[in-house]
């Protein structure tokens, strides 16, 4: 029984784990989006002599970027997280 006992206080920390996380990509990803929404100029002047990319390729590889992270955080993070709390939910 002490088995079953730590495997759920293990999962719910994971589930924490996890959650947070999330939001702190999500954090990331708001600040990313307020930066090319607010100051896309400083953002590409301070970018494009290091990778030669002209703005329309600066904003193409910003906002693929932006999508694949939105992607990322939701598969890996979001998912499991509520995977296990549906899973501990209906082992009460």
């Amino acid at each position: 029984m002490e088995n079953i006992s730590d495997s759920r206080v293990f999962f719910e920390y994971l589930s924490r784990i996890l959650i947070r996380s999330f939001l702190m990509g999500l954090v990331l990803l708001i600040i990313w989006q307020l930066a090319m929404s607010f100051s896309p100029g400083w953002m590409f002047s301070t970018q494009a002599h290091w990778f030669g990319f002209d703005e329309q390729a600066f904003k193409l590889v910003n906002y693929c970027g932006m999508g694949l992270m939105k992607l990322t955080l939701i598969i890996f993070f979001f998912f499991p997280y509520l995977s296990i709390k549906i899973v501990l939910k209906s082992s009460k």
